[in-house]
């Protein structure tokens, strides 16, 4: 006869009374069931490698939020040197975006060269939306094409998905000096508010 302990103790469908107390705690832990085992510890596997991978994209997500503002800052700062470039040539006085791409036909004596590229302010780049803000003209705007000679002007990147492709705004204007907006605060006559953070 086999009078080795079974692995198993089946016992009948019962309620009540009549179910055994916690009948496997008797058993050895090495005839428990190993595919028992087996599934707990793919399930710890599982459980770990979600957690880390969430981990890893949260991380790549804040890089890729980085990388733009980085960018945004960047741009920003190209429009401040194109605007300084045109206005030396203009009497100090500012162009619009399309005066800035195409300079011949805003300022009669300027070389031609394209102070930015065609599509620079266009939709949304690495992240950012740009809005440009046109102040009003100078007084030798008389006779001159349409934003040829601003007075002023401000330029404001926000990111396209807040949150996710950046978390910061920013803003550029006559001034020459790129800040972070704070909160809700806006533009207003084409200069940034005075409590805009100045960039480092």
């Amino acid at each position: 006869m086999n009078n080795r302990t079974p692995i198993f103790t089946i016992y009948p469908a019962c309620s009540g009374a009549r179910c055994p107390r916690a009948w496997w705690r008797g058993l050895p832990f090495q005839k428990r069931d190993r595919r028992a085992t087996f599934l707990l510890r793919l399930a710890i596997v599982i459980v770990a490698g979600t957690s880390s991978a969430c981990e890893r994209s949260e991380e790549l997500n804040r890089a890729r939020a980085q990388a733009n503002e980085a960018t945004a800052i960047a741009n920003i700062r190209i429009m401040l040197s194109a605007q300084a470039a045109y206005s030396a040539g203009n009497d100090g006085a500012y162009g619009s975006i399309e005066c800035l791409q195409s300079p011949k036909a805003c300022v009669h004596t300027d070389p031609g060269q394209p102070y930015l590229e065609k599509d620079f302010v266009l939709g949304e780049r690495a992240g950012y939306i740009y809005h440009f803000d046109a102040g009003g003209n100078t007084p030798q705007a008389v006779g001159r094409p349409p934003g040829s000679t601003l007075s002023t002007f401000a330029i404001v990147a926000t990111p396209a998905v807040a949150g996710s492709s950046g978390t910061r705004r920013f803003c550029g204007d006559s001034r020459m000096y790129v800040c972070t907006l704070l909160g809700d605060s806006v533009v207003s006559g084409a200069q940034c508010p005075s409590s805009c953070q100045p960039v480092q």
